[in-house]
């Protein structure tokens, strides 16, 4: 089983929040240079991913194009997920990939599913299928550890999340965007080379909190920042708290930072250096 551990520091590192991600819907927040088309096509995962992971959090990472652009940042991932050996997969071949806490998670690459295979069985698990899809068995730190191979798509975790998500992609159940509490930031949640999204406690006047990063061109990247309230009025005094919440978690490494509320939603976009992000990383 991988060392899941070895993920949510990564996480950690990357947008700092193990909260979530999101974006803005209506007006943007003032002008800013247009982004590059081609990046983010790991937003196309949020479908896939099942809603239960919401409490969780989960993470979407458009790894080929950090790759070729980032590659400060993409290091620090390779770092953190070079444990995917334990599939018998090399980080470099991995383009997309969902990561759901620590129970679950979802890539799409170049991988040879053979290499999966003969791994998987030197390791003691067990081929056998669910859904009619090819799934292997095993254990590890006394959970059931399963993964499942669907035509150039890997899904790795604990049992129950495996298969909450073979549910999702082959039978159409429930996904991360139905659920209510992030529902509207997913929607508003921009394609980004890195995305969070999460649901918080329910003690919390935050009901979901999500990131998104995005390339203007390979010396600046733009994040933005929603963040779902209870209601208007907490969503007013949110307002005045996003923008040193960030500052503080990125080092006060933002430029031109803009703030804008639209009834339980506030958004924030700003300018960071991916050097601000790559430093961060190799901190966390």
């Amino acid at each position: 089983m991988i060392e899941r551990t070895a993920a949510a520091a990564c996480r950690t590192a990357v947008l700092l929040l193990m909260l979530a991600v999101a974006l803005i819907t209506g007006p943007a927040c003032g002008q800013h240079a247009s982004l590059p088309a081609e990046d983010g096509a790991a937003k196309g995962l949020v479908d896939r991913v099942p809603r239960a992971c919401a409490a969780t959090g989960c993470v979407f990472l458009d790894a080929a194009a950090l790759r070729d652009h980032f590659q400060g940042i993409y290091a620090g991932y390779r770092d953190a997920f070079r444990l995917l050996g334990d599939y018998g997969i090399d980080f470099d071949d991995v383009d997309q990939m969902a990561c759901a806490g620590l129970s679950l998670f979802l890539l799409e690459g170049r991988f040879d599913p053979d290499r999966v295979r003969e791994e998987l069985g030197a390791r003691d698990y067990v081929r056998a299928a669910y859904l009619g899809e090819e799934v292997w068995q095993g254990a590890a730190a006394g959970l059931e550890d399963w993964v499942a191979l669907l035509n150039g798509v890997l899904v790795a975790g604990y049992r129950d999340s495996v298969i909450d998500c073979l549910e999702v992609m082959v039978e159409g159940e429930d996904s991360l965007p139905v659920h209510p509490d992030v529902a509207g930031v997913v929607e508003r949640l921009p394609a980004g080379l890195d995305m969070s999204v999460a649901a918080l406690a329910l003690d919390n006047p935050i009901l979901a909190h999500g990131e998104s990063l995005q390339r203007v061109d390979d010396a600046t990247l733009r994040l933005t920042v929603v963040r779902k309230y209870a209601d208007p009025a907490a969503a007013a005094e949110g307002a005045g708290q996003i923008a040193p919440d960030m500052q503080d978690l990125l080092s006060h490494g933002l430029r031109d930072v803009q703030v804008q509320r639209e009834d339980q939603f506030v958004t924030l976009q700003a300018e960071v250096a991916p050097a601000a992000i790559a430093s961060g990383m190799a901190g966390a």
